[in-house]
């Protein structure tokens, strides 16, 4: 880099760190007690009232001294960046509670670390990667197996105790039950009326299963090729770990803790999701990215724009980090295919179908409810402290723990290259800034894509310190290796172990906590059996409404309905055929009255199974 590179490098760094701390020094004065109406910490509705003028003003008035203490005082922007933080920190733990005095700590201890003198380490040249000695490969192989047959069973067994409900079970059986029929994706229960699921997600994707699906036509299937969808991430993530030229001991370790990651597990617990399909997608996306290879990113990029619209969101971060680091065409490229894609989708949604889900899943975060999702950006620019209320709370600190512990949180130290912590915006503002319970809870199906991320920020964390450890230190205690190196090798080696247990017994907990699906079925392996026959008798050709968790097993219909979701504006009120009540369960008042109503307007009583299920019909049906 020549002298006027550097020039102009070092001036566009010291016009953001001015352009920051003048916006931390706005925002504490907004958050001082002398204008009336402050920026409380927990209060939103308070944000709106802000003064915009003085927030203006006091941006302004600070960029100006800032610029006077560089240019002619000599003194560093990053020290005034760093003085209008610690004090706008001040002023947040002032009104703290705890979780946020916690995760206020952390960021800092994280600061630091970034801040602290480098020291020059030993390191060494790593070797091309051979092949896997057989005997991990066969490990490797068996815990692959192991994870496919238990995630397997607990699935099933989930279907067959009747426990898998409407949302997302009873939709995909539907849509891949019609999809076979006709090739359309259109289903009666994600809507109450039929509605085709291009409506409510973009996902060509699942065409891609539907001809394994069509082998064996049952709710059965969905979650099997789910699971096996997940673990096939397992072949980007070898690749990866070559291209990083990881040992064999290295490549063994991720393979292991690939299958033991609590997040792939519990997002595959409630049922069949095509978020499924983001933890290989990303990871080959990475993989292709690494290898500069056009075609492997363009078809990654194409597989994962198929999967829902909101994956933008990852193509965005994923292209701010390759700007970050010289890659302009890549990143360029992929911002702006992934751009076009989400104007298209969104302006199809919108014109024929539901519209977006995404404002409503971040209500909590925008003090401007008329502008929509853009109403987050006012409200973070003048109060950016609202949002670590929203991050860090006690429930979010469990999931930001199961998510990151499996990790030794190694995903948030990059400092080779901070430019990767962009990488981790998609997993704050997915799962961690929303009120929406689902996004942050480990057993859900929103933890795919972030799963893959952080996993690959953990193979680059790693790839930066394999070469300052040499495992001779510890495999050969007499080997001459330099005393810093042996005392690096044996920490990092602790970090990788202490990794690798927590993730097995985070996921062992998972699991086991499903062993009651098994128990539950075998208890009542009797009753199950009378319901099955029950719900066989049904004929395909009918309308039904059933309760949510008998939706599942009676998706192989054009027409079924969810007893407790039939109130929506376009819901299709013509009473059904055949209604099916879960009897395990207490009703809601109207869900009552209308079967008190049904049976004194002609409906019958077709079948029972004693505290587990009633079935109605009309009179007059064959």
């Amino acid at each position: 880099m020549n002298r006027q590179q550097e020039n102009k490098k070092s001036f566009a760094l010291n016009i953001l760190c001015m352009l920051l701390a003048s916006w931390l020094v706005a925002v504490s004065v907004l958050q001082l007690p002398i204008w009336g109406e402050t920026a409380a910490l927990y209060d939103l509705e308070a944000i709106a009232g802000l003064s915009l003028t003085i927030f203006v003003v006091s941006f302004l008035t600070a960029f100006c001294l800032f610029f006077i203490l560089q240019y002619f005082l000599k003194i560093k922007t990053i020290y005034c960046l760093l003085t209008a933080a610690v004090v706008y920190t001040l002023l947040i733990v002032i009104q703290a509670e705890p979780p946020l005095l916690l995760g206020i700590s952390i960021l800092w201890l994280v600061i630091i670390y970034y801040f602290r003198p480098k020291r020059r380490d030993v390191t060494r040249q790593l070797e091309p990667p051979g092949p896997l000695p057989p005997g991990l490969r066969l490990i490797i192989i068996g815990v692959a197996i192991l994870h496919i047959c238990i995630m397997s069973a607990i699935m099933i067994y989930r279907l067959k105790g009747f426990n898998a409900p409407t949302y997302d079970d009873g939709i995909f059986s539907q849509l891949f039950y019609q999809m076979r029929i006709d090739g359309s994706q259109v289903t009666t229960l994600e809507r109450s009326y039929p509605l085709s699921h291009f409506a409510i997600h973009v996902s060509p994707i699942l065409y891609l299963l539907l001809p394994f699906y069509s082998i064996l036509p049952r709710p059965e299937t969905l979650q099997f090729l789910q699971i096996l969808v997940v673990a096939s991430g397992i072949f980007p993530l070898l690749l990866i770990m070559n291209n990083h030229k990881f040992p064999a001991a290295a490549r063994f370790f991720f393979s292991v803790l690939y299958f033991f990651l609590p997040a792939l597990s519990g997002s595959s617990f409630y049922g069949f999701h095509e978020n499924c399909f983001l933890a290989p997608l990303l990871l080959w996306l990475f993989f292709a990215l690494e290898r500069s290879h056009l075609v492997g990113t363009i078809a990654a990029s194409i597989l994962l724009l198929g999967v829902k619209e909101d994956v933008v969101i990852y193509f965005i971060f994923i292209g701010l980090w390759l700007l970050f680091n010289k890659r302009r065409k890549a990143g360029a490229g992929l911002i702006i295919l992934s751009g076009l894609v989400f104007v298209f989708e969104i302006f199809f949604m919108n014109k024929f179908g539901e519209g977006t889900l995404a404002a409503s899943r971040f209500p909590n975060v925008s003090a401007f409810p008329g502008m929509g999702l853009l109403g987050i950006i006012p409200t973070f620019l003048l109060s950016p402290a609202y949002f670590f209320t929203q991050v860090f709370t006690v429930e979010k600190w469990l999931y930001i723990v199961q998510m990151l512990l499996p990790f030794a949180f190694t995903p948030l130290f990059q400092r080779k290259k901070p430019s990767r912590l962009l990488l981790l915006f998609p997993f704050i503002i997915i799962n961690l800034i929303s009120s929406y319970q689902y996004l942050y809870m480990i057993d859900f199906q929103y933890n795919y894509g972030n799963a893959a991320i952080l996993l690959y920020l953990c193979v680059l964390f790693w790839s930066d310190v394999m070469p300052s450890i040499d495992l001779k230190a510890i495999l050969k205690p007499n080997a001459s290796i330099h005393k810093r190196q042996k005392i690096r090798t044996c920490t990092y080696s602790l970090i990788a172990v202490l990794s690798l247990a927590f993730a097995i017994i985070i996921t062992s907990m998972l699991w086991n906590d499903r062993l009651s699906l098994y128990r539950y079925v075998q208890n009542y392996r009797d009753e199950i059996k009378k319901v099955e026959l029950a719900l066989a008798d049904i004929p395909e050709n009918v309308s039904v409404r059933a309760s949510t968790f008998y939706t599942t097993a009676l998706s192989n219909r054009q027409r079924i309905y969810d007893i407790d979701f039939g109130d929506g504006e376009k819901a299709d009120t013509e009473l059904s055929d055949y209604y099916v009540y879960d009897l395990r369960y207490t009703f809601k008042e109207e869900v009552l009255e209308e079967m008190a109503s049904l049976l004194h307007s002609g409906w019958v009583e077709y079948k029972r199974v004693e505290d587990w299920l009633l079935i109605i019909r009309k009179a007059d049906l064959p």
